[in-house]
């Protein structure tokens, strides 16, 4: 029974120990994914960008899990990974198909977020 009781406390101390932590405010606390959600200029399309999910490829280059909602409609959809870039210009494409995301107001809206944030 005592070997089961030592067992248990081990074991759930060495999952805290293996979450990411983040220091704040001299505290150690988990870390949480962010997600992002930014309008469309029209505010027509709201999209979701999940922070935690970005690997960025090279400068201004990235891929990135993202889900979108037409606002009148209201139901999401995604989730779904793009490429994205940005700079001078932009592209954003659906990472299993390479096709343009569609609509492209909501790929322009992947681009300034990530040009704001990375």
């Amino acid at each position: 029974m005592l070997k089961k009781i030592m067992a248990g406390l081990f074991l759930g101390g060495a999952l805290l120990i293996a979450q990411p932590m983040v220091m704040t405010d001299g505290f150690f606390a988990p870390s949480v994914a962010e997600a992002g959600v930014v309008n469309t200029h029209d505010g027509l399309f709201s999209v979701s960008i999940d922070d935690s999910s970005v690997y960025m490829v090279g400068r201004n280059h990235a891929h990135v899990a993202i889900s979108y909602k037409n606002n009148m409609k209201g139901a999401w959809v995604g989730p779904k990974v793009v490429d994205v870039m940005w700079g001078a210009g932009y592209a954003c494409n659906d990472l299993a198909t390479g096709k343009q995301l569609t609509p492209s107001d909501v790929g322009l809206a992947v681009a300034n977020y990530m040009s704001e944030h990375y």
